[in-house]
């Protein structure tokens, strides 16, 4: 072997790898579909709780019941701020990439 084949040989070991587009594209496909899925199951939480919420304020404005109203409404604004809270609190979060 030639000084300039083991130089080769030598530098061969030092290259890096290829990467694997397959691969990639498998866990690019997985962690879109994760982010999708977490999306739709926010998403469906905030309309059954709003959907909650709609249907508890029409139940007391039909019994015409103004204290059942306030208290309804209320409730309305002491979960905007825990939501308002746990949205912070999700920001803030250190989150793994």
């Amino acid at each position: 072997m030639t000084a300039e084949q083991k130089l080769m040989a030598l530098m061969a070991l030092d290259t890096p790898k290829q990467p694997d587009p397959v691969l990639e594209y498998g866990v690019l496909n997985r962690v879109a579909k994760q982010r999708a899925v977490a999306a739709f199951a926010h998403m469906l939480a905030k309309i059954v709780v709003g959907g909650g919420v709609l249907m508890a304020c029409a139940w007391a404005l039909q019994a015409g019941d103004s204290a059942a109203v306030v208290s309804v409404l209320m409730s309305v604004g002491a979960l905007s701020v825990a939501g308002l809270i746990v949205w912070t609190l999700g920001r803030v979060a250190p989150r793994e990439h």
